[in-house]
């Protein structure tokens, strides 16, 4: 499946904005595999969002609320894992 210029741009602006966040962290001393599976939580977040049509300005507390709230694709422990984050 192609990826769109605005899918692109989306995925750029995504990524300009968790990759900040994830060096913080690692300047807090988190661990690299720490810091891979925080990557994979906030894409997930990401995509999540981007699926609704809410702009990454628009995001807010009630988004990530109804992000851990989700049905889980994944086993429990996973779901621990992404509201850690």
């Amino acid at each position: 499946m192609p990826t769109s210029r605005s899918s692109r741009a989306q995925q750029q602006l995504l990524d300009d904005r968790i990759e900040p966040f994830l060096q913080q962290l690692r300047g807090a001393g988190y661990a690299e595999g720490t810091l891979r599976q925080k990557r994979t939580v906030l894409r997930a977040f990401a995509q999540w969002a981007e699926r609704r049509g809410i702009a990454a300005c628009d995001l807010n507390g009630s988004h990530l609320d109804a992000f851990a709230a989700r049905p889980p694709r994944r086993g429990k422990s996973h779901v621990k894992f992404e509201l850690a984050v």
